[in-house]
C-alpha cells in the first residue's frame, strides 16, 4: 500500500488512466469504442479481448500475437519471473 503514495506511482497512474473512457453497449450487446480509442489501439475491424484478472484488455490481434510471443519467451528464458505473478 505504501507504493500508492509514491510520487512516481501516482504520476504513472495519472498518465495511464487519464485516457480512460466510458464505452457504450449497443442493442446487440457489442461494446462500442470511440474512434479515438480505435485509432490509438490501431483497431480496424477485429479486436481481441484478453483477461487481466478482474479487468480485460483490448488488443489489435497482430500486436497481441507479437506481445504474447515476447512474454512467452521471457518466461521460457527466465522461469523465476513466473513467481512474480498474482
Amino acid at each position: 500500500e505504501r507504493e500508492r503514495f509514491d510520487p512516481q506511482v501516482a504520476r504513472f497512474r495519472r498518465f495511464y488512466f487519464s485516457e480512460a473512457q466510458d464505452a457504450a453497449v449497443d442493442k446487440q450487446g457489442r461494446i462500442l469504442l470511440s474512434p479515438r480509442l480505435r485509432q490509438f489501439a490501431n483497431l480496424d475491424r477485429d479486436a481481441l479481448f484478453v483477461s487481466d484478472l478482474d479487468k480485460f484488455q483490448i488488443w489489435e490481434p497482430g500486436v497481441w500475437s507479437r506481445v504474447a510471443a515476447m512474454d512467452e519467451q521471457e518466461f521460457i528464458d527466465n522461469p523465476e519471473h513466473m513467481r512474480l505473478g498474482f
